[in-house]
Parts: C-alpha cells; sequence; structure tokens
C-alpha cells in the first residue's frame, strides 16, 4: 500500500467523486474519476491480483473488498467528498462505511480516456494467474511549450502488459517529464504488488 496515494488529476472541491468497480475471478479494480463541464478526469486507480482464498469469494464479496480497499488509500478524498459508487453488483447492503458519505448508482460507460482500461481489460483471465518476479518498466516523456505528457508500459510473466498515457497539467521539461513518469510507473508497479521492477530502454 502507498504511503499516499496517486491521484492523477486535481481534485475540484464540492464536486462528486465517482468511483467504477469491475471484478473477474482473480482480479479487483476501481476507478474513481470527477465530472466537470462535461468531461471526465481521472483521478486513482487501484488494481489487484487476488490471492489464496480470496479468488473463491463471490462476486459480491470481490466487489465489497475493492470499495474497502479504495475508502482505505483514499480516505481523506472519502471524508472530504461525496462518493458515488457505479457497480452491477448490489453491494449496498454488503458493505458498512457508516464514516462515509456513499450512495450508489448502477454502473454507466466511462468516457475518460486516461487508466480506463484496468488489467482484467487489458488481458485474459488466464494471463493474470501472476506469480511473483520481475517486472519491467519502460517510460518516455515528451514536452513542448504549449503542453507535456509520457508513456508508461508495464511487462510482467506471463506476457502482461500494462500501458498507459499521462498528460501533465504543468509545463516540464523532456528531463522532468520522464522523471515524474518514471515516479508514477514506480507507484503503479508498487499498486501490482510487484517485488521487483527494472528499467528498460526508452520507448
Amino acid at each position: 500500500m502507498l504511503a499516499t496515494p496517486l491521484v492523477l488529476t486535481r481534485l475540484n472541491l464540492g464536486i462528486p467523486l465517482y468511483l467504477y468497480i469491475f471484478v473477474s475471478d482473480v482480479v479487483i479494480s476501481a476507478k474513481s474519476i470527477q465530472e466537470k463541464e462535461g468531461e471526465q478526469r481521472p483521478i486513482y486507480f487501484m488494481s489487484k491480483v487476488l490471492q489464496g482464498a480470496k479468488r473463491r469469494y463471490q462476486k459480491i464479496e470481490k466487489a465489497a473488498l475493492a470499495l474497502v480497499i479504495t475508502s482505505r488509500r483514499l480516505r481523506p478524498y472519502f471524508q472530504s467528498y461525496n462518493i458515488i459508487v457505479q457497480t452491477d453488483l448490489p453491494i449496498r447492503q454488503s458493505v458498512q462505511l457508516l464514516e462515509f458519505e456513499i450512495s450508489f448508482e448502477r454502473r454507466e460507460h466511462i468516457k475518460a480516456q486516461a487508466l480506463t482500461k484496468f488489467v482484467m481489460e487489458l488481458t485474459p483471465v488466464s494471463m493474470l494467474i501472476v506469480e511473483e518476479g520481475e517486472w519491467f518498466l519502460s517510460v518516455d516523456g515528451s514536452s513542448n511549450h504549449t503542453r507535456s505528457g509520457a508513456k508508461i508500459v508495464l511487462e510482467g510473466l506471463n506476457g502482461v502488459l500494462i500501458e498507459q498515457s499521462l498528460h501533465f497539467k504543468f509545463r516540464a521539461s523532456n528531463n522532468q517529464a520522464e522523471y515524474e513518469t518514471l515516479l508514477v510507473g514506480m507507484r503503479l508497479a508498487r499498486e501490482l504488488e510487484s517485488q521487483e521492477a527494472n528499467s528498460k530502454e526508452r520507448l
């Protein structure tokens, strides 16, 4: 677990946080967004590969676990914002988080481009039975006078490949963009509970 959550976009006070939850046989994922001026802006991404007895949980139990994990990692935000959980599973009665203001809605389509592909959507379920081993991290940042951004690629065992694109809300040199991207990649590897991550050549 990260000491501080990886927040992708600056939050706006007074606007609810939408939390999307997805579950598969071996992975639980959650993504939070805010909607402003008709645009869905990614705030936080979490994906966890289940181990041991947790893989035998019912889908509703896995969804509840994803909500609990996210509420712990984003506790300050759960305490400060209205949380709207969007899921197709009836977990309202399965989770008691009375200290937070949480409502539940049927899941709608996620329009945001950044981090909309979760681990379970990127890879067949058979490939997501991840054993302990090293991940390879590749990053590349670029910047010009109008915008800066970067690309992250994490390669794991069994052909697992995670690609993410980032757009920074601040001006940065190419070196600064690459450094910020490296930090994000390392945090993402930590979120995936990677025991070892090695850097590769630029993309």
